[in-house]
């Protein structure tokens, strides 16, 4: 094809015009008969940047981010470190492969009376919810990149007699890392979904408790503005996470 002006294929023109795209739609719904429920979205700018300039909103959202961070701690820690010593050794790995696979898929709900008995209403009990959400899939993810290793490399190691320290560190590890960075990003984008889910659910309190409470209000603008800001950290973190990805293996 020959002539025109080419179009643009950008990975940066093309998020911005998708983006572009949807609020230009969702302006126009919102001032149709759906304002109602939907208010349009220059209104929702509008009351998120009123909320970012209140000490009511940072004061919550220091509560849901200390609580997040926490979770989000626990849950890589826990599930990079037992991931890994699960994927070295198979029969434990064959033990657990059913119990991990199962806390992938088992939806909170059932979780909530028995973290509330064990945790309380407290912070611990939102850790605990963030961890329950976040961990199994970084866990599972890790155990597969560690149990995929190339054994010839393994192989390799001992040839050269290095030590079971350094096969971890300069072999299995590296190799396992691009699984381990997906279930990480994974495990990131459901800490979020976890801290909603606690703080809407288990406990009223941070940014959830404001969520609430313009709900209860109806007031459909302050909804909007909040589901935004949770929609913003979870993309912000899982950004975050594929730019270290992209950065750190460079192997792959």
């Amino acid at each position: 094809m020959t002539g025109g002006t080419p179009f643009p294929r950008s990975p940066l023109v093309l998020r911005l015009g998708s983006l572009l795209i949807i609020g230009g739609i969702w302006e126009v719904a919102g001032r149709t008969t759906l304002g109602e429920r939907l208010p349009p979205l220059s209104r929702v700018i509008s009351q998120l940047v009123t909320e970012l300039g209140t000490a009511e909103f940072w004061n919550a959202a220091a509560i849901t981010g200390t609580a997040l961070g926490l979770g989000l701690g626990v849950s890589l820690l826990g599930g990079i470190v037992f991931g890994v010593v699960n994927g070295a050794l198979a029969w434990l790995e064959r033990s657990t492969r059913v119990f991990a696979r199962a806390m992938v898929a088992l939806p909170l709900a059932p979780m909530i009376p028995i973290l509330i008995s064990m945790f309380g209403l407290g912070t611990s009990v939102r850790v605990a919810a963030i961890t329950v959400f976040a961990l199994p899939i970084i866990f599972e993810y890790t155990t597969a990149g560690v149990r995929a290793t190339d054994r010839s490399l393994t192989a390799m190691a001992r040839v050269f007699h290095a030590s079971r320290w350094m096969t971890y560190t300069r072999v299995i590890l590296p190799s396992a890392a691009p699984s381990i960075l997906a279930g990480v990003r994974l495990g990131v984008g459901r800490s979020v979904v976890g801290m909603v889910v606690a703080e809407l659910v288990i406990v009223s309190t941070g940014l959830g408790a404001l969520l609430r409470r313009a709900q209860a209000l109806f007031v459909p603008e302050a909804v909007f503005a909040y589901v935004l800001v949770f929609l913003g950290v979870g993309l912000l973190l899982v950004r975050g996470i594929g730019l270290i990805e992209k950065r750190t293996v460079f192997w792959t």
